[in-house]
């Protein structure tokens, strides 16, 4: 049973690695999706910041708190991309063309 947890695991790790990929594949889509992202998450915080104005505080914490809190939790989810962000892609245009959605193995972007 655990096999078959690790197994499943495996295929949607490796699902959603391609999905990454392939949503970052052109850079407009990039940019669009990294705007996207980031009013999403000013949404978000404005929402906390609306519910802290009319209460003050939830449980002793204030909207610093959350703020710090937000922060870390963003920053802890984005270490482990940096390396990644930082490598090169290599030039795609002078490699041989690929039928499939996936890009070829050897394009190691993220």
């Amino acid at each position: 049973m655990a096999a078959e947890f690790f197994n499943n695991l495996k295929l949607f790790l490796y699902i959603q690695k391609s999905n990454i990929k392939t949503a970052f594949l052109n850079k407009a889509d990039a940019l669009i999706n990294v705007l996207m992202m980031l009013i999403n998450n000013l949404a978000f915080f404005f929402m906390w910041w609306v519910i802290f104005q009319h209460k003050g505080t939830i449980n002793g914490w204030g909207i610093g708190e959350m703020a710090l809190l937000y922060m870390a939790t963003t920053l802890l989810l984005l270490l482990p991309c940096l390396p990644a962000a930082f490598r090169p892609c290599p030039n795609t245009s002078t490699t041989e063309r690929w039928t499939t959605i996936l890009p070829p193995p050897e394009i190691r972007c993220l």
